[in-house]
């Protein structure tokens, strides 16, 4: 049974080896880093500043031992942090403004990722992990983007709908969670 905790600043190694290993192969990741050589190196490295410059915004799923199992990676209501977007390539950049473009406009939550170790998958990790966030929010409205049509169907469970994806990466969905 995995206990959810906010993440601190000293997981940030850890949760950045946990986000390249589930995105190493992610085709909105590939998009953006089509280098499959350097890849798994640029996403740790992402992810790790990512938890470094904002613990306070990362949930974590650890087990009995405290071993880390997983992480999400949300942004609250209010201004929009525009800083995420790094993509050297022009179709990642063009990505990610289509998923600025599906934003809501009132005030929500931003799920931006979420990820299992891969001793962790298929044991419903990423699920409380979503679960917990969305207990947490309560009606507010959320959003968040899926990969893989995989994943959309985990995030439809959750009562998120898909929003027009033109422009944007094939299979990947801009999703919404209305309040």
């Amino acid at each position: 049974m995995a206990t959810i905790r906010p993440g601190t600043a000293s997981d940030a190694s850890e949760i950045g080896e946990i986000f390249s290993e589930a995105f190493d192969g992610d085709p909105v990741w590939a998009a953006h880093l089509p280098d499959a050589s350097t890849r798994r190196r640029a996403l740790a490295e992402f992810y790790a500043s990512e938890v470094e410059g904002t613990p306070e915004h990362v949930d974590v799923a650890v087990d009995e031992d405290g071993k880390l199992l997983g992480a999400l990676i949300w942004e609250p209501p209010g201004p929009r942090d525009e800083s995420r977007s790094f993509s050297p390539t022009e179709v990642g950049q063009a990505h990610d403004r289509a998923i600025e473009d599906q934003r809501p406009d009132e005030p929500h939550w931003y799920i931006h990722d979420i990820a299992t170790s891969a001793r962790a998958r298929g044991t419903g990790v990423g699920t409380s992990l979503i679960q917990y966030r969305l207990d947490e929010i309560g009606s507010a409205p959320a959003f968040l983007e899926s990969t893989t049509p995989a994943s959309r169907r985990l995030y439809e469970r959750f009562g998120f709908e898909a929003r027009i994806t033109d422009g944007m990466i094939p299979g990947s969905s801009a999703m919404i969670r209305r309040a």
